[in-house]
């Protein structure tokens, strides 16, 4: 009989644990062993006993760490003192110490405390101790006849050799299984440069219009090394082809003669008035007008030239107001002639033009034209020229010297090569330094 008492870290005397504590410890007193036995701890919802190795002090006492995972758990835990000698092992006796509850801290980190040993352990530590000895080991034949041999064995980088064995050698065996396959080798040495490789040429093959708002694409109709590429671009919208002869202008933000819009800080050019206001030169209060909508002026340098009545004039004879200027309802009518283009018709099938400065061109269908170009083009050189080719295309000739061609059924030269059922809208514009372009819409 065993009179057991067991003491915490700090010489109590335990009669119970709690609930989440870590890192507890047993020790015990009033046993006379002669080693540290091994304590078992559970408790009713272990499947398996957790084996703590003891430690055992000079005055007998036996101390063990509390496995934390059985303090999460408000259950009594059981421990049994296990005294071992060689192969056989005994339990002495069996300790309870209750678990009271209590809720579990928010700060609580679990950690394991103790190595368990079990039978699983050691087995596993006996198979990977064996597999070392049997990776460890090599065997050599350092000394070979037909009738004695001498052996080199190394297990773990220790050698022994035998002394010099006798027999008769047998017949050559048969030939073993083949082995898996070993690991992947290292990368090689980089080998010797290759001979240069023949050099790839491109060069641009047809160019073709697609339809509008179909994709564009490019083909390869050559080879690898010599590639052709063929192109298809979809043919543009029809754009807006009327000349914008003037600037559309609202005065809504200058209702008052006392606040006009100083006309001189405009661009150079034409303006048509959409809302009634008033324009003045920034220079005095009274030197100021008020224009109706649909009233038109012209802003060139530092002169403004009225082109259409107006409702109220004020300081007329304001010296301030000297670069304004009145024109006659004649003079209005000749700068409007003067900047209005010239619109000639003309229902032949076939026809010569002479491309005219500020005029518009148009025609029925066409079987043939013949354009011819002035000998001299002024720099605001540009006139419309309108046709339709019919069911046999229009043939055309042109100096092609002088003008490219832009925009649909255009080549990559410059060409312009009419299309069969196609009508044609063409401006015509001189760029500067005689270099005239044509750009082509098809409708």
């Amino acid at each position: 009989m065993y009179n057991i008492i067991c003491y915490d870290s700090k010489g109590r005397t335990i009669s119970n644990f709690t609930q989440w504590d870590l890192d507890q410890t047993i020790t015990i007193k009033g046993l006379s062993l002669s080693k540290a036995p091994l304590i078992h701890f559970c408790n009713k919802n272990s499947t398996e006993a957790l084996s703590i190795q003891s430690t055992l002090n000079e005055s007998g006492d036996i101390t063990a760490e509390v496995p934390n995972i059985l303090l999460e758990e408000s259950l009594v835990i059981e421990a049994y003192i296990f005294e071992t000698d060689g192969n056989a092992g005994k339990t002495l006796l069996k300790i309870s110490i209750p678990v009271n509850s209590k809720p579990k801290p928010s700060d609580y980190i679990y950690s394991d405390n103790v190595e368990y040993i079990s039978v699983g352990n050691v087995l596993t530590e006996i198979k990977e101790f064996q597999q070392q000895i049997i990776d460890g080991t090599k065997i050599e034949v350092i000394s070979n006849t037909d009738t004695d041999y001498k052996l080199r064995i190394t297990i773990n980088n220790r050698s022994i050799e035998t002394p010099n064995l006798h027999g008769v050698k047998g017949e050559k065996g048969d030939k073993g299984d083949r082995g898996e396959q070993g690991e992947k080798g290292d990368p090689g040495e980089m080998g010797t440069p290759g001979k240069d490789g023949t050099a790839a040429t491109v060069a641009v093959g047809t160019v073709t219009t697609g339809e509008p708002d179909t994709p564009a694409s490019v083909t390869n109709s050559g080879t690898q090394n010599a590639a052709v590429l063929d192109f298809v671009i979809p043919k543009g919208e029809k754009g807006e082809s009327t000349p914008q002869i003037r600037t559309l202008l609202s005065l809504a933000e200058y209702p008052r003669k006392s606040n006009p819009l100083n006309a001189f800080e405009l661009e150079d050019g034409a303006y048509e008035i959409t809302e009634t206001g008033w324009i003045g030169n920034g220079l005095g209060s009274r030197a100021t007008a008020e224009l109706f909508k649909g009233s038109i002026f012209i802003k060139y340098n530092n002169t403004i030239n009225i082109l259409s009545d107006m409702s109220y004039w004020v300081g007329n004879d304001d010296e301030q107001w000297n670069n304004l200027y009145l024109p006659t309802v004649l003079e209005v009518k000749d700068m409007i002639d003067e900047i209005k283009p010239t619109i000639s018709k003309n229902e032949s099938s076939t026809a010569s033009l002479s491309l005219q400065n500020n005029t518009s061109n148009k025609f029925s269908t066409l079987a043939s034209l013949d354009i011819t170009f002035p000998s001299n083009f002024p720099d605001d050189f540009e006139c419309e020229l309108i046709f339709e080719s019919g069911e046999t295309a229009t043939t055309l000739s042109y100096p092609a010297d002088v003008i490219k061609f832009v925009g649909d059924d255009c080549d990559v030269e410059g060409d312009f090569i009419p299309a069969a059922n196609t009508g044609y809208e063409i401006n015509i514009k001189n760029l500067g330094f005689n270099r005239i372009v044509a750009r082509v819409g098809a409708f």
